[in-house]
């Protein structure tokens, strides 16, 4: 149902354990307006596959700072590479990763109340 990795992170992540229990609690009520199990199923997956793919967009991001980018303008590569060479190559890396990372937040508050007719839309819209 959800994705691998968002299952992994459910197990060690309390907060996220709770919001899949009350998420599952909440939907197997009856009501007029419930979606069907399948649309809810769908939308679900759709979400912690999303949420999935961001955190691991988020990590790589992260790496090429600290594995790359900082390093390569260390005064240690000074000699092999000029700092406006690497601000070059990285140029938008850091305003990439402030915006997923925004993005990421934005989306874990979210599926904090999620339930079988939340939406996200308005996620990508305000972000």
């Amino acid at each position: 149902m959800f994705g691998r990795r968002f299952k992994e992170r459910a197990r060690s992540d309390p907060w996220i354990s709770e919001r899949i229990r009350r998420y599952f609690s909440r939907r197997f009520t009856v009501g007029t307006n419930v979606p069907s199990a399948q649309q809810t199923d769908t939308r679900t997956h759709i979400v912690g596959e999303l949420y999935d793919t961001e955190i691991s967009y988020v990590d790589s991001l992260q790496t090429i700072i600290k594995k790359y980018m900082i390093p390569l303008k260390s005064s240690e590569h000074s000699a092999e590479i000029e700092g406006s060479q690497v601000d070059q190559i990285f140029c938008q890396v850091p305003e990439i990763l402030k915006f997923h990372e925004t993005f990421l937040e934005t989306l874990k508050n979210r599926l904090g109340y999620w339930d079988t007719k939340q939406k996200i839309g308005d996620v990508f819209v305000d972000v």
